[in-house]
């Protein structure tokens, strides 16, 4: 059975996100890149939290696969290759580009339904990265089986809270990790 993981990465105040989704506050340095590469080979699935991220990530991504980093170049790569679910009820046409054949498109309301099935029919992770609304709403259908929050030491001035209070489960510590040259801590939680 597959496992939706969720990675975010939020400042010390757990806020991901600033004003007009401003990030640049958040220290995205090789850590941060290595544990994406990671979270990208064990994922089956992409989950995106709607049009705008999934448009974000197809405007990005494609433009990585020449890096010279190799982290950014498999992430780029496991883009392109793996199936993506983008939850949306923005958007009213089917997806066009590269990354078309490969994008399906569920509203929000089927959304809970369409990802029991999909956890059942691998073996891999289903990953999301960040998304507050859909992660909040998959928490409170108990469907998040493991969640991965890189915390940066800094605070995001007027920023976006990654969790709604009422939503979270139990969760359990089963990992804390650190990166030679990096200030971030990666704490990963299972549901309890």
């Amino acid at each position: 059975m597959r496992n939706i993981v969720v990675s975010t990465m939020v400042g010390l105040d757990g806020c991901f996100d600033g004003p007009n989704r401003d990030l640049s506050r958040l220290p995205m340095d090789d850590f941060f890149s290595a544990h994406n590469a990671e979270r990208m080979q064990a994922a089956e699935v992409l989950l995106f939290s709607g049009r705008r991220t999934y448009q974000d990530f197809n405007g990005y991504w494609p433009t990585q696969l020449t890096s010279d980093d190799a982290a950014l170049r498999l992430i780029a790569r496991r883009c392109e290759e793996l199936p993506k679910v983008v939850v949306s009820d923005q958007w009213q046409a089917p997806p066009t580009g590269a990354w078309a054949p490969t994008t399906t498109v569920v509203r929000r309301a089927e959304a809970a339904d369409q990802l029991t099935r999909l956890k059942r029919e691998g073996d891999g992770d289903i990953v999301m990265f960040g998304g507050r609304a859909l992660t909040n709403a998959l928490f409170a259908a108990g469907l998040v089986d493991e969640l991965h929050v890189m915390i940066a030491p800094v605070m995001v001035p007027h920023g976006i809270r990654a969790f709604d209070e009422d939503v979270l489960p139990s969760l359990r510590l089963v990992d804390v990790r650190r990166y030679e040259g990096s200030e971030n801590t990666l704490i990963t939680y299972r549901r309890a």
